[in-house]
């Protein structure tokens, strides 16, 4: 039987094992609120949860975090104590399914994150099936998330944040991508579909990076492209109009292009084809 305490411990001497949230976790207004909310109480008022370790002398490492990853770094942050769970005996795939269960409930865990997590604990079982019966979950959407966290780096950085990725377009990114070197990326034509917003003065801006990376340029409407080029004058691609008020990028996805894409859109003006005559230009 597990046994457990609650005691106020220094937040130095908890580490942290396993992948719990993404960054921007850590800088949203959520994560300001819950600071400033343990600061007026001088203290987190939910209790983290943690397990017992062999003590490192040369860290002063007690305690490794199971819950509570953002109570914690706010308590470190404050300079504070911080309130926790202790529990003795925890076995490894223990604590990192009570992590699972408390991270995967929270609603606004990204696809992203629940992949992290489950790709971060997944060597402590025989598969992903085993790891979903014991969290009695599908399997499915373990794949899924796994899937998305297991993207290139190149496409998770096209969309600014990893988070951003929706679980809608995960099994076509993971299909087009797989098996494919970071290095091969830039081989082909690939299409950023970016959302665009009209003003008054009929120019476009971008709302976002993208809402999903694609092969399919069928959507294609004539129009007069627009060549970007880098600083030492090749192109690297053009922007074309798309269905919908979307500008579809077509060219090397690459660091470089996704940076000229995004200016580009601050000034471009849209010239609508014809099947966007009569209907203006409302975002997609």
């Amino acid at each position: 039987m597990q046994e457990s305490t609650v005691e106020v411990i220094n937040p130095s001497s908890v580490r942290q094992r396993w992948y719990h949230r993404h960054e921007t976790s850590f800088s949203d207004s959520c994560y300001q609120d819950l600071k400033n909310s343990i600061n007026a109480s001088m203290g987190n008022s939910v209790a983290i949860t943690v397990r017992s370790v062999a003590g490192d002398a040369s860290e002063h490492i007690k305690y490794e975090l199971v819950c509570g990853a953002r109570r914690l770094r706010a308590c470190r942050e404050l300079q504070l104590p911080v309130r926790a769970v202790i529990i003795e005996n925890l076995s490894d795939e223990n604590a990192a399914l009570n992590m699972l269960r408390e991270n995967t409930c929270r609603n606004e865990l990204s696809p992203f994150e629940q992949g992290q997590a489950y790709r971060s604990v997944l060597s402590l079982f025989k598969n992903k099936g085993e790891l979903a019966k014991a969290l009695h979950a599908p399997a499915s959407d373990i794949t899924r998330a796994i899937q998305c966290a297991s993207l290139p780096p190149r496409v998770l950085n096209a969309f600014g944040c990893p988070t951003r990725i929706p679980y809608s377009e995960v099994s076509h990114l993971h299909r087009f991508f797989q098996g494919k070197a970071e290095g091969d990326l830039s081989k082909g034509e690939l299409a950023i579909r970016l959302d665009v917003a009209t003003e008054d003065s009929g120019k476009a801006s971008a709302k976002n990076i993208s809402e999903y990376i694609t092969m399919r340029c069928d959507e294609l409407i004539p129009a007069e492209p627009k060549e970007l080029k880098s600083e030492g004058g090749g192109i690297v691609g053009h922007l074309h109009l798309g269905a919908r008020s979307k500008l579809i990028f077509v060219g090397a996805l690459t660091a470089e292009s996704i940076e000229l894409v995004v200016e580009a859109c601050k000034t471009i003006k849209l010239h609508p084809g014809p099947a966007l005559k009569g209907k203006g230009c409302s975002p997609g």
